[in-house]
């Protein structure tokens, strides 16, 4: 029997968590194939599909985002987790059919307060790994906030191609879905944080995304892209150093975080962008992205306003080479390593957005 989301849920002596037997249920939901909880996207919702469906196959699901498998009996592992953090796992059905498998996290204390934190993974990441990570559990407790993640199609539990437009079309549906005050969570402040190749999905889906009206309905809007591509094309350029730059054109790859940052800067929207410098705060490469392929060198040259930049400054890999260029590894010496002070940056701007 299919279980429809509610907000309801969330909160109040009905809430998930308060289930005398939510232990056993949330094993049993984590560790099967699919998730039995459904929020379906409304058919007459904002989302735009129209994103080039442009990446091939060849190239897109080896390199660009493997594939990824899900942790077997991962329902366990969450249920010796510690108090006081809850999760609900649910399938996201977008408008088009494709079903999301996503996860929600949060504590008895801040899962009705309507403060979210809308999580795009990197290439090689799963949303699993985020909900029993301790450094991630520290910054949403520093912020006081709760968290939806989810993988891409055709990754873990997710349906569904790997290209652009079923990417953008994911982002934009959880977006929606944190906004959905009659079906959905109906959130009041959404930070929305992406590393790596999920910053350059968040740009990407928010070049089209109608955020004004989420803006009159009073939603306060963060944006993260933490160590982001100004495009993918730039971005593989890089890695490949010339060696598939034939094929490039061809693949006509079109995630960009250029275009919505100017959008962001224009709606009066913040924007917190961390990149790794050197010592003189210049922008380097982080071990995958290039300087001239960062999203920080762009923005900076075009001089977009309401930016905030958080500079990584040291390069947190111990002697192991594989550590060089493991996404799970860096985003995890990141989310430690600017804990403080993206929670206290992010902390400033609600405060600013509640007295403006």
């Amino acid at each position: 029997m299919t279980e429809i989301f509610s907000a309801k849920h969330l909160a109040g002596k009905n809430a998930f968590f308060n289930d005398a037997d939510y232990t056993n249920k949330l094993k049993k939901e984590f560790n099967a194939p699919a998730a039995s909880c459904l929020y379906q996207a409304n058919k007459n919702n904002p989302i735009d599909t129209h994103s080039q469906d442009s990446l091939p196959a060849l190239f897109a699901k080896p390199l660009i985002i493997p594939a990824m498998i899900r942790p077997t009996q991962f329902g366990t592992t969450l249920s010796e987790q510690p108090d006081p953090w809850k999760f609900k796992r649910l399938t996201v059905q977008t408008k088009n059919g494709l079903d999301l498998d996503a996860a929600i996290m949060g504590r008895p204390s801040t899962l009705p307060n309507k403060k979210w934190v809308l999580v795009s993974v990197g290439r090689r990441d799963l949303y699993e790994e985020r909900l029993v990570s301790k450094a991630f559990q520290n910054f949403l407790t520093q912020i006081n906030a709760n968290a939806l993640l989810f993988n891409y199609p055709s990754i873990g539990a997710s349906k569904g191609n790997r290209n652009t437009k079923n990417l953008v079309e994911s982002y934009q549906t959880m977006l929606h879905f944190l906004e959905d005050n009659k079906q959905g969570i109906g959130a009041k402040t959404i930070i929305g944080y992406g590393y790596s190749l999920g910053g350059g999905i968040q740009g990407e889906s928010l070049k089209t995304y109608n955020l004004q009206d989420g803006l009159k309905k009073g939603i306060r809007y963060i944006f993260i892209k933490d160590r982001t591509f100004s495009s993918l094309e730039r971005a593989c350029k890089s890695i490949t150093k010339g060696c598939l730059d034939w094929m490039i054109p061809h693949a006509q790859l079109s995630l960009d975080s250029v275009e919505s940052s100017k959008k962001l800067a224009e709606l009066q929207i913040p924007e917190i962008i961390i990149q790794t410098t050197d010592a003189e705060r210049n922008t380097i490469s982080d071990g995958v992205i290039s300087k001239n392929a960062a999203l920080q060198t762009a923005i900076q040259t075009l001089s977009f306003p309401n930016k905030w930049f958080i500079n990584f400054t040291e390069r947190c890999i111990n002697n192991s080479p594989q550590d060089r260029f493991s996404s799970m590894f860096l985003h995890t010496c990141s989310m430690e390593y600017f804990s403080e002070r993206l929670s206290r940056k992010i902390n400033s701007l609600v405060r600013a957005y509640l007295l403006a």
